[in-house]
């Protein structure tokens, strides 16, 4: 064990002289990183050379190897402390996060129209049923189809109107949107609609297939 603890102090020497500043500037920044490395292991293994040295039975020998070992640690550590800030720092794996994914809007489902067209003609009032449909638009996506669904409940083309022109910005499918007109039976209220359409384009609305 002594004799062990002995050659392991030469060892540990060894691998600290190959880590000095003058070996440091002829290897590459790998080779100067794996000599890191094989100080730390020296150390470590070291330490578990000095535990065993202190179970043995106290003597002049045993005590001669301890004190050898805790010295050669000590240049050790230290030897390890001094190279460790002159290595060139390994830049890590340079870390992009993923853009969000855009979600592509859709609009409402069946049922979900069934119950809002449901809700919408069990009010009096076109005055009550538009008030219901601009909350009910808050939030979700249409076709035209859709548009000219709800239209149909109500009975004067002014109501219809007033409708499409609320659930227009929420038109998908802007590009038929003029498939709407075909709800309503005046030429006049089929300008008022496509003279509400080109008042809200005009005012910068985005489509809401580039909102997200």
């Amino acid at each position: 064990m002594i004799d062990r603890a002995i050659r392991f102090t030469v060892l540990a020497l060894g691998i600290l002289l190959l880590a000095s500043p003058a070996a440091q500037a002829r290897d590459s920044g790998r080779a100067q990183a794996r000599s890191v490395q094989l100080l730390r292991e020296a150390l470590d293994d070291l330490d578990d050379v000095i535990v065993q040295i202190e179970r043995m039975k106290p003597s002049r020998q045993q005590e001669r190897a301890l004190r050898k070992a805790v010295g050669a640690r000590a240049r050790l550590a230290e030897g390890l402390h001094g190279i460790a800030p002159l290595l060139p720092r390994t830049p890590g794996p340079k870390f992009e996060p993923e853009p969000p994914k855009r979600v592509a809007p859709s609009p409402m489902d069946s049922q979900r129209l069934d119950e809002l067209l449901r809700r919408i003609a069990d009010l009096s009032f076109s005055k009550d049923q538009l008030a219901y449909l601009e909350d009910a638009v808050r939030g979700r996506y249409f076709v035209t189809d859709q548009v000219r669904r709800v239209m149909r409940v109500f009975s004067f083309d002014a109501d219809k109107v007033k409708a499409a022109v609320l659930m227009y910005p929420a038109v998908l499918d802007r590009e038929d949107f003029y498939r709407a007109q075909d709800e309503l039976s005046f030429e006049s209220d089929r300008a008022r609609l496509r003279d509400e359409v080109r008042r809200i384009d005009a005012s910068g609305l985005r489509d809401p297939r580039e909102a997200r």
